[in-house]
């Protein structure tokens, strides 16, 4: 049986073996560094417990309501296979469209500006990287490097990401007091929602 799949960039469409894909599926979940087997879902107990922490926020600016999802299930895992890498590895991805953390994310993520926002700068692509490099022109002493991180997202100090969210929010208190919102609260939420990340 064959399984049709979006390669992870370029938006093309790959062909491969059900057994195939299934092996490097199993392959990528029997990594115990990231990945840890647990007993039952615990997507009920999780939805009790963010629904509570939703209830006790004091922001002023928020809809409660589009932050409860009542239909929730566990996100689905799969992997988009990178046909650009030797071996063609997977590129795990996590479907939480339904998951019971899902309206507090959808929150907390209006909240902090965008990465291009602080930095000034956003680079979608690798076309759009060319045709910003192109004309770049090196100093003797200069290099240029690219660096290829492996699973990126749960390498990210929990604490660490905390700590500098924290540090942001603190320094634009002023906004968040004009948008009514509680610093704590957010924190909170941030911490909540990598607790309960699947």
């Amino acid at each position: 049986m064959r399984l049709f799949s979006t390669i992870s960039q370029g938006g093309k469409t790959v062909v491969m073996k059900r057994e195939y894909y299934n092996d490097k599926i199993t392959s990528l979940l029997n990594d115990t560094d990231t990945y840890e087997e647990i007993q039952g879902d615990p997507t009920k107990k999780i939805k009790l417990k963010i629904s509570k922490f939703i209830r006790s926020m004091k922001s002023k600016a928020l809809d409660k309501r589009k932050m409860k999802l009542e239909d929730v299930a566990a996100p689905l895992f799969k992997g988009l296979p990178k046909i650009h890498k030797e071996g063609v590895p997977l590129r795990p991805i996590v479907s939480g469209f339904k998951a019971p953390t899902r309206g507090l994310a959808d929150w907390l993520k209006n909240q902090i500006p965008t990465t291009r926002k602080i930095s000034g700068l956003e680079i979608r692509n690798r076309k759009e990287l060319l045709d910003i490099t192109k004309n770049l022109k090196l100093n003797e002493h200069e290099i240029m490097v690219s660096f290829d991180v492996n699973s990126l997202f749960t390498n990210i100090n929990r604490s660490l990401a905390l700590k500098e969210l924290k540090e942001y929010f603190e320094v634009k208190r002023q906004d968040c007091a004009i948008k009514g919102l509680e610093i704590d609260e957010m924190i909170e939420g941030f911490r909540l929602f990598r607790k309960y990340l699947f």
